[in-house]
């Protein structure tokens, strides 16, 4: 369900994506999505919940510490796309490489929304595709969607209306504290 609304809002933003981006991002997800899948089937769900939330705190804390903007230059995006490929098909957690990468580049907020809504909608479709190869079984999957989805919507609702009153310095702390939220509740969740 949630990847059907990401569909509706990268069409709705398509103005904003940038493609050329989106394409060595998405290349680079494709090659990680199998090694990711193998992950998923051979490791414990609670290691590949510590180690992701281990990682995603490391490079906060880099973050915090190191203040210097880096470059996107196109290695750079392929092994973001790479590393977020293996993430989406181990644990369903794609988002903080490219979510990381983005916020200590130098991108404007309205790029970076509009550049990560496309990448998720069309890397989600993709690892559908890969689980489904893997003979992967949905049932909990949809499930939780159908229980999540009026959450999904409130959400989605709150942040388009707050989105321009924005500011870059703002939308950046909001990552920062969203994604330390999530790898300490995915920390706690796996003991």
């Amino acid at each position: 369900m949630a990847k059907l609304i990401n569909i509706f809002f990268a069409i709705a933003l398509r103005k904003n994506v940038d493609y050329r981006f989106l394409l060595i991002l998405f290349i680079g997800s494709l090659l990680g999505q199998p090694l990711g899948l193998l992950i998923f089937q051979i490791a414990p769900n609670n290691i590949l919940k510590i180690f992701v939330s281990l990682i995603i705190l490391f490079f906060l804390i880099i973050m915090q510490l190191n203040h210097k903007k880096i470059t996107e230059t196109t290695l750079k995006t392929g092994i973001t796309g790479v590393l977020s490929g293996i993430l989406t098909t181990a644990t369903s957690m794609g988002g903080p490489p490219l979510i990381l990468y983005l916020a200590n580049a130098d991108r404007d907020k309205v790029s970076m929304r509009a550049t990560c809504i496309a990448y998720f909608a069309i890397t989600n479709i993709s690892a559908i595709i890969i689980f489904l190869m893997g003979n992967t079984d949905f049932t909990f999957a949809i499930e939780q969607s159908i229980y999540l989805l009026p959450f999904c919507f409130i959400g989605l609702w709150i942040g388009n209306k707050l989105f321009p009153y924005l500011s870059q310095k703002m939308f950046n702390r909001i990552i920062f504290v969203m994604l330390l939220f999530s790898s300490l509740y995915t920390l706690y969740s796996a003991f």
